[in-house]
């Protein structure tokens, strides 16, 4: 995507439009600098720490409470476990440190400080986030993407990856339950299972959280919370070298950006003037460092959770087969 133009707004009468034009090339410069940094505002208080980590607690909560809490060897245990370790640990450090009621590190960090920041998570939360619309497939169609590369003349890996990983995911899951639950009305019925969905809907009350009437259902579920914390999640593993870029994607100006400097070009001055000085941007590194560290293991960095069980071993080697076949055509 190139962007051909910026808006900007002070929220009430005063606006700018600014082009790609050569004419003015320091103009679109800072344009391109703040519509980026405003960017990162929403990835990280919205996509990275709100959904890929405050919206996973629910289902955290919700498996150790009523599988692993009375019995870990049961294989809802066992299959969801794995994807979930050290969360609950990063959002407590991130609860106190990042996000805390006393000196948080983001409000020193982002233009929009941490108030505002959560204050813009919650407000997505409560009107637009969707739990299955996480999953790759729905995401894109939800903004309007094919999910035919042959409709899109320009690739796009995200879609072209990420869908291909999603149903390795759930093919996995789906096979885990189908040998768990040879007739598939069976899941209907068990008392745990059901347990689990109604955690989510009525303790947690998780928007957008289906009904489950069927296996299938049932297992997109399960793929969705896994792709949640585990490839959705390590995209912001990627960002590290490009926000650490600080003029890139700065995650705080010093100045807005001017609505009214008329048609001339603004000085490069008026650029540097707008990044964030040497001592904040060390401790800008500082915390890209902090949360692009790996705590957990990729997909492919499993240890089989089924152990002892023949069928479900087969079942999890296929899914590791897959990731490994995956892998290597990416």
């Amino acid at each position: 995507m190139v962007p051909y133009a910026f808006h900007f707004s002070d929220g009430a009468e005063r606006h700018r439009v600014v082009t790609a034009d050569d004419k003015t090339p320091n103009t679109w410069l800072l344009a391109k600098i703040h519509a980026n940094s405003a960017d990162l505002q929403l990835y990280q208080f919205v996509y990275h720490l709100g959904m890929a980590h405050l919206c996973a607690e629910p289902f955290v909560v919700g498996i150790h409470n009523v599988f692993t809490i009375h019995d870990k060897e049961h294989f809802m245990s066992k299959l969801m476990r794995p994807h979930f370790k050290n969360l609950l640990g990063i959002n407590h450090f991130a609860s106190i440190s990042l996000i805390s009621e006393v000196a948080p590190l983001t409000d020193q960090t982002f233009s929009v400080g941490t108030r505002a920041g959560m204050t813009i998570f919650a407000n997505y939360y409560n009107t637009k986030y969707n739990f299955l619309d996480v999953a790759p497939d729905r995401d894109l169609k939800k903004r309007g993407f094919s999910l035919d590369p042959q409709e899109d003349p320009f690739p796009f890996y995200y879609r072209e990856d990420g869908v291909r990983l999603f149903n390795i995911i759930l093919d996995y899951v789906t096979n885990v339950l189908n040998i768990q639950f040879p007739h598939a009305d069976a899941i209907v019925s068990d008392d745990k299972m059901q347990k689990f969905l109604s955690f989510c809907v009525d303790q947690a009350k998780v928007p957008g959280f289906p009904e489950v009437k069927t296996l299938a259902e049932y297992a997109r579920v399960l793929a969705t919370i896994i792709w949640n914390v585990s490839a959705y999640h390590a995209i912001s593993f990627s960002i590290e070298h490009i926000d650490s870029y600080i003029p890139f994607r700065p995650p705080c100006v010093q100045t807005p950006f001017p609505l009214d400097a008329g048609d001339s070009d603004l000085s490069f001055a008026a650029i540097t003037a707008t990044l964030p000085f040497p001592k904040k941007c060390e401790l800008i590194l500082i915390l890209n460092n902090v949360i692009t560290l790996r705590t957990v293991p990729t997909l492919l960095e499993l240890e089989n959770p089924f152990t002892g069980n023949t069928a479900l071993t087969e079942v999890f080697s296929g899914f590791q087969k897959q990731l490994r076949e995956l892998s290597e055509l990416i």
